[in-house]
């Protein structure tokens, strides 16, 4: 009878209660949704470094434009036409395909960039945009819709440049004009 009895508990505990398997199942959930979540912020934080980082490459080389031809060069019409377009709301890697630049007349869309001499060595998760002031604008200023950017003096010579990332969850703006030393992050 004991030998029976020492048998049946030694076969109750050689496995795993439902009970015990549920709060495994609940502990991997809870520290996967936080990997998850840590994760989401780190490439958020990371997309966001990348652009400001191309920011302050446009920033430099619309200084050394300035320094040759007394100008800043416009990369496009408007502050909300960015290059590399993107297609549908396009939230993956974007190509700077400049390769018109080579040619004897870029096309319009890149003619900016060219000039400017600006070309990321890789696919970015950002778009961009420069506006600069010329001798053709003087003192004129078109209003940007960004408040951070309209504060420019237009009788001083200006540029701003605007970064555009997607998160899929709304638009993010990293803004940078050449009056004043810090950028603006706006966030949805």
């Amino acid at each position: 009878m004991r030998h029976f009895q020492r048998q049946c508990l030694s076969r109750s505990r050689a496995g795993f209660t439902l009970v015990e398997l549920m709060v495994v199942v609940v502990i991997i959930a809870v520290l996967s949704t936080v990997a998850i979540a840590s994760y989401k912020m780190y490439m958020r934080r990371t997309k966001i470094t990348e652009a400001q980082t191309l920011l302050m490459d446009v920033k430099m080389k619309q200084e050394q434009y300035f320094s040759t031809y007394s100008q800043y060069i416009s990369t496009a019409a408007t502050a909300t036409t960015f290059y590399p377009p993107s297609v549908g709301g396009q939230t993956s890697q974007l190509n700077w395909d400049l390769s018109s630049c080579q040619t004897a007349s870029p096309t319009a869309d890149v003619k900016g960039w060219c000039d400017l001499g600006f070309k990321p060595g890789h696919p970015t998760d950002s778009q961009l945009v420069s506006i600069g002031w010329n001798r053709t604008l003087g003192t004129t200023f078109a209003p940007s819709g960004y408040a951070f950017i309209d504060q420019i003096d237009p009788k001083q010579r200006w540029y701003y440049a605007v970064a555009h990332l997607n998160f899929g969850n709304g638009d993010y703006y990293i803004l940078m004009q050449s009056q004043s030393r810090e950028t603006v992050t706006l966030e949805p």
